[in-house]
């Protein structure tokens, strides 16, 4: 690993460790080799080439059986960074913050470490406010775990099918299959399965969330011919897919028509602004019901105007919903 390189690394356990002692939450040698994955011995060498050589006021509080700063006045020095290499760190702690307290957080503070873009225009930064800076909120994200994530990504690599144990919400129930894995899709921050089901013969989109058990086996696959994951996602509103085709149009009033305006919301989208402000949105998709439940999220801002089918949909949920409540609201 060249020199800078490690310099980078080591600089990013420092802001960690710096930020976990300004926390107030007073880590220990143990608890800081556990939340970075190092060894005691390389989190006491750290903590002392704080101490000696950078300065850091370090105080051991046995009462509290960690380490507090003296004087919090006292800060890490500031580093040279390329512009790239800011870019590069700021993204990975923002997916770090974003997937904070899920079994992806060690995999991502992993990945921050090795992050090193070289581009010109170095800039100085201080290396307690990155953290504050940048801000990546996916909400909230489906945990699963990471070690069904590594199994089938290494499936998709070398080609090999998989046995998994799943539930199914179309069925309400968990059901076996066995898997062609041909890609993984991470939307809004959760992550998908795209394969062939031996079974059936199509290609779902499985929740990894939902995936209860898997297995790797040594059955090997070939893609279908022709098949495109781009081609695969283009009706896709979301995380629905089927071979079905709806030409899709809403029409945007008041706020709305800006916000949606602002926004490219699918590849195959086309805004139409009309005379009294609205705007129409039209785009070709897969799954009316997944879209109709977007339109319902704009309430009385958003009409649905075609197909039929949406149309409907949006309709009959709306006024169930408003049965709902005024069946409440007689009941008080």
């Amino acid at each position: 690993m060249p020199d800078y390189i490690k310099y980078r690394a080591m600089m990013h356990h420092l802001i960690l460790i710096d930020e976990q002692i300004r926390s107030g939450s007073f880590p220990n040698a143990s608890t800081l080799a556990r939340d970075l994955e190092l060894s005691v011995r390389t989190i006491n060498r750290k903590l002392e080439f704080m101490r000696d050589v950078l300065g850091a006021p370090l105080k051991y509080e046995p009462g509290k059986k960690g380490f507090r700063y003296d004087q919090l006045s006292w800060s890490l020095p500031n580093i040279q960074m390329t512009e790239g290499e800011l870019l590069g760190l700021a993204m990975a702690q923002m997916a770090l913050h974003a997937y904070k307290d899920t079994p992806l957080e060690s995999y991502l503070r992993k990945v921050s470490e090795k992050i090193c873009a070289v581009m010109p225009d170095t800039v100085r930064l201080d290396p307690r406010g990155l953290a504050n800076t940048f801000r990546f909120t996916l909400g909230p994200v489906a945990h699963f775990d990471p070690k069904i994530w590594e199994l089938l990504a290494r499936a998709t690599r070398e080609l090999r099918s998989v046995q998994m144990r799943y539930f199914s919400l179309a069925k309400n129930e968990v059901v076996d299959r066995t898997i062609d894995p041909y890609f993984l899709r991470c939307y809004r921050g959760d992550w998908y399965l795209i394969g062939h089901d031996h079974r059936t013969g199509h290609i779902p989109m499985y929740s990894l969330a939902r995936i209860k058990r898997l297995r790797l086996t040594n059955q090997r696959f070939t893609i279908a011919a022709g098949f495109s994951p781009d081609q695969y996602l283009a009706g896709t509103f979301g995380v629905f897919e089927s071979k079905e085709r709806h030409n899709v149009r809403i029409r945007f009033r008041n706020r709305a028509a800006m916000i949606v305006g602002e926004r490219n919301w699918h590849p195959t989208q086309k805004l139409t602004t009309q005379k009294d402000g609205s705007v129409v949105l039209s785009m070709t998709l897969s799954d009316v019901e997944e879209i109709g439940r977007w339109v319902l999220t704009w309430g009385t801002d958003a009409e649905a105007l075609a197909p039929r089918a949406l149309c409907d949909f949006v309709g009959e949920t709306a006024a169930a919903t408003a049965k709902s409540y005024n069946t409440r609201r007689k009941h008080k």
